[in-house]
């Protein structure tokens, strides 16, 4: 007899899903294992990088009065989310979302409310997020905003520097960017998310520009959109 498992039915959980291999994905869900322990270098990495986003986020609640931290998980989190966003808060940290089909979840680590309406979603990552530009090497000019300002509207374009083109954390803004389209929350103007390196500056992707070559039926390959990669 054949086990015919459903994938679909499965959550997504937080983003990472949506960077990982498909057949990684696939196993985690339908043919769970064993955890395998965390060697002390893995385990001093994730130490630093906890570090690190709990001081932005306690920078960020200290110079954003406004501002709300999630606590808890599960229901009672998405609840508190969705309530958050409809009475316009204007920062939200350590969020949870989940769609209206029940299939992905999320917890990006801030959203951004626009002038215009909706979220945007950022995340904090212990790695740098952008590159010194050089005349040699052409790249993704670098929009940039203060720890103290992270409205993409007012974001400022920093000659000095490109964007460092983490495919990774690209696809996880993705992941959070369809999920407030389906929660009818995104805002308005494209899809776009910013990543909070070690730079602590907050540096924006605009999901919507071709940025990644991937393989094509019709050509070799072809440049894509982070969204278009994401779906």
């Amino acid at each position: 007899m054949t086990t015919r498992y459903d994938v679909s039915t499965v959550p997504l959980q937080g983003g990472y899903v949506a960077k990982q291999c498909p057949v990684r994905a696939q196993n985690d869900a339908i043919v769970p294992a064993i955890a395998v322990a965390v060697d002390p270098f893995q385990q001093r990495l994730f130490d630093h990088g906890n570090a690190f986003e709990a001081a932005i986020v306690a920078e960020l609640l200290a110079t954003h009065p406004g501002a709300v931290s999630i606590s808890g998980g599960g229901e009672a989190a998405e609840s508190a989310t969705l309530q958050a966003m409809r009475t316009g808060v204007p920062l939200i940290l350590n969020a949870r979302l989940r769609d209206d089909a029940g299939r992905r979840v999320g917890k990006p680590d801030l959203l951004v409310a626009a002038p215009s309406g909706g979220y945007r979603a950022l995340d904090v990552k212990w790695h740098m997020a952008l590159d010194v530009a050089r005349p040699s090497r052409p790249g993704v000019p670098a929009m940039v905003s203060e720890l103290g300002d992270l409205v993409w509207e007012r974001a400022t374009a920093d000659t000095a520097f490109t964007v460092r083109k983490h495919e990774g954390d690209a696809l996880q803004l993705a992941h959070y960017q369809r999920m407030l389209e389906a929660l009818g929350m995104n805002a308005p103007g494209g899809s776009v998310g910013a990543i909070i390196g070690t730079e602590r500056r907050a540096v924006w992707y605009d999901l919507d520009a071709p940025l990644w070559r991937t393989p094509s039926v019709s050509e070799t390959s072809k440049l894509r959109s982070t969204m278009e990669r994401y779906d």
